[in-house]
């Protein structure tokens, strides 16, 4: 490198490399004008000459004057970096409030979709609620409806059974009645038979009796013509 290139160091990077204290370094740039600039990490930095410098065996006193100067003008600069920082300060004030407040709004907005969302499920749940009674409803209903076709059928088929039940005694009754008027008609054709084969021997007691078949037929017959 040349003698008229610079290098941009902190004041621990100086002093290290000038084998002085950081103070130093920052006495020689206000006494040297050196260029300030602040770095990316937000340190300061020093435009530092690269050309050789030795430490001094012998210090001279600087006069009260020079010092003044000296200090006014390291006074100045720091009120310039003071003046600097602030308005960083604010930007990034500025920069934090708006993010905060691009982040309050995406919270705000977060919120408004949550309740939106909770409130689409709490009308789709009362939805499937009402759908859930009315099918349970219909259920219960259609179970009623096949309770009384059942009741109905079993009175049905009760009622069946009975008629049948009376029909059947009906039947048997009348069947008993048959019987017995059937009974008393065999008892009364036998009585006709004997009371007309009695008449038929008493008017033909001196003729020739008949055959026992034919007497028979005659009661029959006159059973049946009476």
């Amino acid at each position: 490198m040349s003698s008229n290139e610079t290098q941009w160091l902190t004041y621990k990077q100086a002093a290290d490399k000038l084998g002085v204290s950081p103070q130093a370094v920052r006495q020689k740039a206000i006494r040297g004008r050196w260029q300030r600039a602040k770095g990316n990490d937000g340190q300061a930095r020093v435009q530092v000459p690269d050309q050789p410098y030795h430490v001094r065996t012998v210090y001279r006193q600087a006069s009260d004057g020079a010092l003044m100067d000296a200090l006014r003008e390291h006074i100045a600069t720091l009120k310039t970096d003071i003046e600097r920082l602030t308005a960083e300060l604010a930007g990034e004030r500025a920069e934090l409030a708006a993010e905060r407040a691009r982040a309050d709004g995406a919270t705000a907005e977060l919120k408004g979709n949550i309740a939106r969302l909770e409130g689409d499920l709490a009308v789709e749940r009362v939805a499937r609620q009402a759908d859930q009674k009315q099918h349970q409803d219909q259920l219960v209903a259609e179970w009623a409806a096949r309770q009384a076709d059942q009741q109905q059928l079993a009175a049905e088929r009760a009622v069946f059974a009975t008629a049948r039940q009376a029909d059947q005694d009906q039947l048997t009754a009348a069947r008993a009645l048959a019987d017995k008027a059937t009974a008393e008609l065999v008892e009364l054709a036998r009585q006709l038979a004997q009371i007309a084969e009695q008449r038929s021997a008493a008017e033909t007691a001196e003729a020739e009796p008949e055959p026992p078949r034919r007497k028979l037929g005659r009661a029959w017959g006159w059973f049946l013509r009476n």
